[in-house]
């Protein structure tokens, strides 16, 4: 394995975190190795796991790959919270999820039997609306509080919507 087709990828601890230094992309790795015992002095003076990646690398013909990883919201399930009607039986509309993963890799000769080049992209791209639920007191609860601070606190919370009754500030 030449050295310059390694790219090492530490795992390194700091403050109770994983720092990545490194991530390739998943078509251009050609093999990897974790190591997780003791280890020899080029790794330094961590401890943990050290993963050796060997990158692929280009031939004496032109090669390449395209990809795309669709996934949306017309063949995934609602969310728990994303219910599908509302307490009177009107439809609610799904969430909107639109994740693209793509990339392509293309390898080939520089000169015959000499020097070869290998490149690749990857790109994510993600659109996901958020379902939210939160309690709010009721004006019963509301009207039993004697604090101003908890007063000026209430009066920034909306009403509670209850059933198709949906109130006006």
């Amino acid at each position: 394995m030449l050295r310059e087709r390694v790219a090492d990828l530490h795992l390194s601890m700091f403050r109770d975190s994983f720092l990545l230094t490194f991530q390739p992309s998943i078509n251009t790795v050609s093999e990897f190795k974790a190591s997780n015992s003791t280890f020899s002095a080029e790794y330094g003076h961590t401890s943990g796991t050290i993963a050796n990646i060997a990158t692929r690398s280009g031939s004496n013909e032109i090669h390449g790959e395209l990809f795309d990883y669709l996934r949306n919201n017309a063949l995934d399930a609602r969310n728990f919270f994303n219910v599908a009607h509302d307490t009177a039986g009107n439809s609610l509309p799904q969430s909107p999820l639109k994740r693209n993963n793509f990339g392509a890799a293309l390898g080939g000769p520089i000169k015959k039997d000499k020097a070869f080049f290998f490149a690749s992209y990857e790109g994510l791209r993600q659109r996901q609306g958020l379902t939210l639920s939160a309690a709010v007191p009721i004006e019963a609860q509301g009207a039993s509080v004697t604090d101003p601070a908890v007063l000026a606190l209430l009066a920034t919370i909306p009403v509670p919507n209850v059933g198709n009754d949906f109130r006006q500030l």
